[in-house]
């Protein structure tokens, strides 16, 4: 039974994936990997909005990082500081595959002043040492606030020893995060 107690709604928006279906972003040139894999194709199938498609990236006693970047394309003069923005990686078994991961920010694509935002769990995905480190395989949610240029951000996958198994997502969905200024009203007929 329903208490009509409606909150404040949360919108999570993901801004990739139609980016790439309109166009925006060049799955080649602007969605790129490196380290456990870099081709193009494989790293474009995280992107695919199926998590049942799962994208094997290997990794099974290795201790190689994995970077996925994406280029958002941003003018270096209009930012989405202050946004929240979020990543959630679907079907994955990071946990199991004993894997963590974070977000870096820059406004170069080389990188060279990286910034880690903080990042806030939402679900599975515990914090620590500035990482997300699932308590279980599935999906995670994690939401980062922008604080610096932002141009290029990156997905790192790194170890906490060796993989034990290969690293393997179903999709990941990345974007800002929308919060309603008002609950709706619930008496609107």
């Amino acid at each position: 039974m329903s208490y009509q107690r409606v909150s404040k709604p949360r919108a999570y928006i993901d801004i990739v994936q139609p980016a790439l279906v309109n166009g925006q972003i060049s799955a080649i040139s602007e969605i790129t990997g490196s380290g456990l894999v870099s081709d193009a194709n494989t790293i474009i199938q995280l992107f695919d909005n199926k998590p049942s498609n799962t994208v094997n990236l290997g990794g099974k006693t290795a201790s190689t990082i994995q970077y996925i970047t994406v280029d958002f394309g941003i003018d270096e003069n209009a930012t989405l500081l202050g946004e929240t923005m979020f990543v959630a990686i679907l079907g994955h078994n990071l946990k199991n595959a004993t894997a963590k991961f974070k977000i870096e920010t820059d406004d170069a694509s080389d990188f060279g002043s990286a910034q880690t935002p903080t990042m806030t769990e939402i679900v599975n995905g515990n914090i620590d040492s500035g990482f997300a480190i699932p308590d279980d395989d599935g999906w995670t949610l994690i939401t980062y606030s922008q604080t610096s240029d932002n141009r290029y951000q990156r997905i790192v996958i790194d170890d906490s020893s060796n993989y034990a198994q290969n690293i393997q997502i179903g999709c990941i969905l990345w974007g800002m995060v929308y919060d309603f200024p008002n609950a709706p009203d619930m008496n609107i007929k």
